[in-house]
């Protein structure tokens, strides 16, 4: 994640690391990662992930045959 605000910003759980496989349906459903925020009511918690998610850079590619 890009240093900036981190408003509502509780947690980042990674899940996978560089090079991993990641299955997708139908073959599986794996989690790259989590990310947890938190606000005074349920608005506010989405609203803080929303902006913790759009400072998140991922890039999955397809492995070549």
């Amino acid at each position: 994640m890009e240093e900036g605000d981190t408003k509502g910003f509780h947690s980042l759980l990674t899940l996978k690391l560089v090079g991993s496989d990641v299955a997708v349906p139908p073959a599986g459903y794996d989690r790259v990662g989590m990310l947890v925020a938190h606000g005074h009511s349920s608005a506010e918690a989405v609203s803080n992930l929303d902006a913790q998610r759009s400072r998140l850079t991922l890039e999955i590619s397809q492995k070549p045959k």
